[in-house]
């Protein structure tokens, strides 16, 4: 259970002037506070389980969790309402702000599942402000934040992402067989979670830095099968690439026109597996199909990047 209403508003207003900076500049969205807590939950647990939450959405939000954190009366719903507006200030990059308001609700609401929630924030906060700051040892602090989680908390429904944070910030760091045996256990400790399929794109990331093709191509054509899941194409890509790895072009360059084929809308990774493809080809002593590939790289993605690279291929063929 949290403080009482009265004394957390005002330690919240000692903690997080931009929280109350929020809730005093914008008015109150046109709805019910069960349907604006209803709102929140849909956006700062499920979207964000499944990474389907945009700087762009915790924007527009706004408004309702500022309405939230201002009229709940229970402990759940203002725990609710303020967190949510640490995940906006995270979302837009107010990494500080992000970080006391995630503690603020740690500390004023520890019995709440959203202190839970506010945990894992800490930890997303540690490990993005281990880059912006060049402060590698806020690693180990984000994943002492998810490691407490896991421990206190091993049941809740944002533990299977924690798991697999840890996996990420060995992967970010280059400590690929870490990455390895903490992404395992995301998937074992958390079958058919969202973590665990996100796992299993973090092992085809580390199993192909580490050059165990096979292990890179089995989990990233795992991690594309989830098709509710972002980035699919991204792990077609991978897949692809691990078979060029091994040698296996012909297999690599069907890999990468599953994306061609599959994906109309992800012009990144379409360009990506355009560009790739013509290497299988012109590896495999297919020029033919090495100067259609790049062409058509160059005639649907005449402003990306690789179609400069796909230019100087078609050069180097011989001006083809």
């Amino acid at each position: 259970m949290g403080f009482p209403h009265s004394r957390g508003v005002v330690l919240f207003s000692l903690l997080l002037p931009l929280a109350l900076c929020f809730c005093s500049s914008t008015p109150a969205p046109a709805q019910d506070l069960p349907s604006a807590q209803a709102e929140l939950k849909l956006l700062f647990e499920d979207d964000l389980l499944y990474d389907r939450l945009t700087a762009e959405k915790a924007a527009a939000a706004l408004p309702t969790a500022q309405y939230v954190a201002a009229n709940a009366s229970d402990a759940e719903g203002q725990a609710l309402g303020r967190r949510a507006l640490a995940e906006i200030a995270r979302q837009l990059n107010h990494l500080a702000d992000a970080e006391a308001q995630f503690r603020a609700v740690v500390l004023l609401y520890p019995g709440s599942g959203q202190a839970v929630w506010a945990r894992y924030g800490l930890g997303l906060v540690c490990e993005k402000l281990a880059g912006a700051l060049a402060r590698p040892a806020l690693r180990r602090t984000a994943i002492a934040e998810f490691q407490a989680l896991l421990a206190s908390s091993p049941a809740h429904p944002v533990a299977n992402r924690a798991a697999e944070k840890i996996g990420l910030i060995y992967l970010d760091s280059r400590e690929y067989e870490k990455a390895v045996e903490a992404y395992t256990k995301a998937i074992t400790s958390y079958p058919g979670t969202p973590g665990a399929v996100f796992a299993h794109g973090g092992l085809a990331q580390a199993y192909r830095e580490l050059r165990r093709w096979d292990d890179a191509v089995t989990h990233a054509r795992l991690r594309a099968s989830s098709p509710r899941y972002p980035r699919c194409a991204m792990f077609l890509v991978i897949a692809g690439m691990a078979l060029a790895g091994k040698g296996d072009l012909a297999q690599a360059a069907a890999e990468f026109q599953k994306v061609v084929d599959g994906y109309p809308g992800e012009t990144e990774f379409r360009a990506q597996a355009l560009y790739q493809k013509g290497f299988c080809f012109k590896a495999l002593g297919d020029l033919t199909g090495a100067v259609a590939t790049w062409r058509a790289l160059i005639a649907n993605y005449p402003s990306h990047h690789l179609s400069l690279g796909a230019q100087e291929q078609l050069r180097l063929l011989g001006g083809s």
